[in-house]
């Protein structure tokens, strides 16, 4: 897990993070019946890169109105995640009850998600499929990438290291595992 406060933090760094990432989570206060402006900005930038088959979560706390985390869930579907209808909403500061709902938003989250990798381990390793995180792309080592000269049969693991995804052309550490 990484945190980020988008004001300061290079927003490209953030993005490359989420790029390699199942899951997130953003947060923002009400401000102005909206969010905050930093964070408007770069969900407008997290929109553009259509993001699939990443989860996502809001939070926020509020003094008044409290529309902060409904407007971070409209937008997190806007940009293609499938949002948890599990958040936390503090009015003012966090209090025991709220940090007491972290587990159960972490566990709707990414807790099944991360139970079902390890439990799915192929018993050689060679025939798991993997997942382009920006695009979607499944490399399947029984069809391999003839596009690129790899054989079929030809396992993620054993793919050279400067083969990159067909599609948008990304490099294999931006893959992730296929359950």
């Amino acid at each position: 897990m990484k945190v980020f406060n988008i004001a300061k933090a290079d927003k490209n760094e953030i993005m490359t993070e989420v790029f390699k990432s199942r899951a997130i989570a953003v947060g923002s206060p009400t401000v102005s019946n909206s969010i905050l402006s930093s964070v408007a900005g770069w969900m407008e930038f997290l929109k553009q890169l259509k993001f699939k088959n990443k989860k996502a979560a809001a939070f926020g706390c509020y003094g008044w109105s409290g529309e902060s985390v409904k407007i971070l869930q409209e937008q997190l579907k806007g940009a293609g995640f499938d949002v948890i209808d599990e958040n936390i909403r503090s009015q003012w500061n966090p209090e025991e009850e709220d940090f007491a709902g972290i587990p159960a938003l972490v566990t709707a989250l990414i807790g099944e998600e991360e139970a079902e990798d390890e439990e799915e381990n192929d018993s050689d390793g060679k025939s798991a499929k993997y997942q382009c995180g920006p695009c979607g792309y499944i490399y399947d080592p029984e069809k391999g990438d003839p596009d690129s000269d790899i054989a079929p049969g030809t396992a993620f693991e054993d793919l050279p290291d400067d083969w990159c995804c067909p599609v948008c052309g990304v490099s294999k550490d931006m893959f992730e595992k296929v359950k």
